[in-house]
């Protein structure tokens, strides 16, 4: 990794309180590419939200058909499945003009766009494969998306057998299906 000790970066890591993802992946994308900038990247995920409007009054089932048409029909998002560890699946700015990405870069498309689009989704660090929590509040009872498959709906039962079939201590489960905030989700990706 490149040394941060004077980046942009570093500067925003180092301010006390929650992260902008955004702004805290595009800078790592940035860091590690040369010629990438930080600016043009939130400015795409800004142009990949600009197009989708969703009612504030929708539940959150229908906030997510509505984010899931737009990102995984309309725009065309999918898991890398092929090339899965290649370093450019690991960057942003290549996520988001290949349409291809890692469970964690797509979840952070998703989030970001869900934000833009006044949408509440937070990121979940389940073991092995990042996905996106929704609801949880007003009565509406907390569900799961895995934006690396089209975004497939899941439920809290459904994870909760997928911890006990791989042997997650009962202990661990609850922060497994927690919520991750910017800095959780950037030092999974480091």
């Amino acid at each position: 990794m490149a040394d941060l000790a004077q980046s942009p970066l570093a500067a925003l890591l180092g301010t006390p309180g929650e992260l902008p993802l955004d702004r805290a992946v595009a800078l790592l994308a940035a860091e590690e590419q040369p010629g990438v900038e930080a600016d043009a990247i939130v400015a795409s995920l800004d142009a990949l939200a600009a197009s989708l409007r969703i009612p504030a009054n929708v539940t959150p089932f229908e906030a997510v058909a509505r984010l899931n048409h737009h990102l995984f029909i309309e725009s065309g998002f999918v898991g890398e499945d092929a090339d899965y560890y290649a370093p450019h699946n690991s960057f942003l700015d290549v996520v988001l003009e290949r349409r291809r990405g890692l469970p964690i870069l797509l979840a952070i498309v998703y989030i970001e766009v869900a934000r833009r689009a006044g949408v509440q989704v937070d990121g979940v660090g389940f073991p092995g494969h990042f996905l996106v929590g929704v609801g949880g509040r007003d009565d509406v009872p907390r569900f799961f998306v895995d934006p690396f498959h089209g975004g497939n709906r899941l439920t809290m039962d459904g994870l909760r057998k997928r911890l006990k079939a791989m042997e997650v201590p009962r202990e661990a489960w609850a922060l497994a299906l927690a919520p991750s905030d910017a800095r959780q989700i950037l030092l999974r990706m480091t």
